[in-house]
């Protein structure tokens, strides 16, 4: 079977058919890559202003380690040189261990969100891709074009015959459906398909590890919970499967992966009935 967004890091001659196959053009309006190249710009920037600094992630840390040493070095020498009421001692100590926990506490909390994103990225975020999908309009791109993430990986096949990724990303891509051909635009290249090619669409339970989340919304969202995603690394997800779409090219069977979220999406707009 012939694979699409997909290379094969050990075989050259499995790379020899590719998505160029079903590709209809690349856009070339200069226009439109200018206006694209700003709204890239400006949302790095805004991106980059609402993310925390490193220094406010630092400073529970340094709170907290000179707590202990003041704890260590001047609280509990003057308690034991002094003549004070034992219980008045006890409730000091509690009180200063209590102050340590809190802020330790607080370290945990934001070593737990760190590299997620803060209602403000969140925010610009939405903002930008509302903007891109309203320019994409310029290259005939429908503003209400469904967004799919297509997976691009890296495999080999190894003597035993089994498939392994070696990497996984995942390719935003709007689609629609036009004189009974699914368009896949990506920003950059417009690919169709016919939908009469289309002939299967099933589920694989193979947890994956896939680099990058595409979503405005968080896995943990109501839309996104349910598949059980996890952050394993900054960048990385452990998704529980995919889904592998066949279709058939010059008598020739064909597959593409989309992520394990999608494929109600997808499904509605080629027409197949998906099977796990």
């Amino acid at each position: 079977m012939k694979r699409i967004f997909a290379y094969n890091a050990k075989d050259e001659s499995e790379n020899v058919f590719s998505e160029e196959n079903f590709k209809v053009c690349d856009y070339e309006d200069e226009a439109y890559f200018d206006e694209l190249d700003r709204l890239d710009e400006e949302y790095e920037n805004q991106r980059k202003n609402s993310a925390p600094s490193h220094i406010s992630m630092l400073i529970p840390s340094i709170i907290a380690i000179a707590l202990m040493i003041i704890e260590y070095k001047v609280v509990i020498p003057i308690i034991e040189a002094s003549e004070m009421n034992p219980v008045i001692v006890g409730i000091m100590l509690l009180l200063n261990i209590g102050v340590i926990f809190f802020i330790l506490n607080e370290i945990r909390k934001r070593r737990k969100n760190e590299g997620k994103k803060t209602s403000e990225e969140e925010r610009a975020e939405a903002e930008y891709k509302k903007a891109k999908r309203r320019l994409m309009t310029k290259v005939g791109v429908p503003e209400d074009a469904t967004e799919i993430d297509i997976l691009e990986y890296s495999y080999f096949i190894n003597k035993k015959g089994v498939e392994k990724i070696t990497s996984c990303g995942i390719l935003g891509a709007c689609i629609y459906v036009e004189d009974g051909r699914l368009y896949a635009s990506d920003g950059d290249t417009l690919y169709a398909f016919s939908l009469d090619s289309f002939r299967d669409m099933k589920y694989f339970s193979e947890s994956i590890s896939v680099f990058g989340w595409e979503k405005t919304d968080s896995i943990d969202s109501a839309e996104y919970a349910e598949y059980g995603i996890k952050e394993i690394a900054d960048g990385y997800f452990s998704e529980p499967g995919y889904w592998r779409v066949t279709l058939e090219h010059d008598e020739e069977e064909v597959e593409l992966r989309i992520a394990c979220y999608e494929g109600l999406h997808f499904s509605r707009l080629v027409g197949l009935a998906p099977r796990s």
